[in-house]
C-alpha cells in the first residue's frame, strides 16, 4: 500500500523512474515556489526521500526543462524569490544554476 490516505498501491517518484535516464520538466518558470524549492534540494543533494519515508534514496538522473517565460526577467521583477534558499541565491537562481549545469 501507498504512504497516503486513499493510496492502493507504491509507486516510485519520477526521479527513481528515471534511473539513469532523463527527467523532463515542462513548464519550469510556472513551478510553483514550493516546488522549486523541493527540487533545487534534489538536484543539490542528489536524493529524493518519498512519502512516508524515513531516509533519504540517492537518484541519478538527468534533467531536461524548457518554459515559455524569459527567467532571467522574472527574476529581476520578483526579488522576494530570490531570498529563500541561500542570502545572495533564490530559488529560481539556485534553480536555473542548477538545471544548466545538470
Amino acid at each position: 500500500r501507498g504512504a497516503f490516505t486513499g493510496a492502493i498501491e507504491a509507486r516510485p517518484g519520477r526521479f527513481r523512474e528515471a534511473r539513469g535516464g532523463t527527467v523532463f520538466l515542462d513548464e519550469i518558470g510556472d513551478m510553483p515556489l514550493e516546488l522549486q524549492a523541493k527540487l533545487l534540494r534534489v538536484l543539490q543533494s542528489g536524493e529524493v526521500t518519498s512519502v512516508g519515508g524515513r531516509h533519504p534514496e540517492q537518484v541519478d538522473a538527468r534533467i531536461l526543462a524548457a518554459t515559455n517565460r524569459d527567467l532571467i526577467r522574472r527574476q529581476l521583477a520578483f526579488p522576494s524569490e530570490r531570498q529563500l534558499e541561500r542570502p545572495g541565491e533564490g530559488v529560481l537562481a539556485g534553480l536555473l544554476f542548477r538545471v544548466s549545469d545538470n
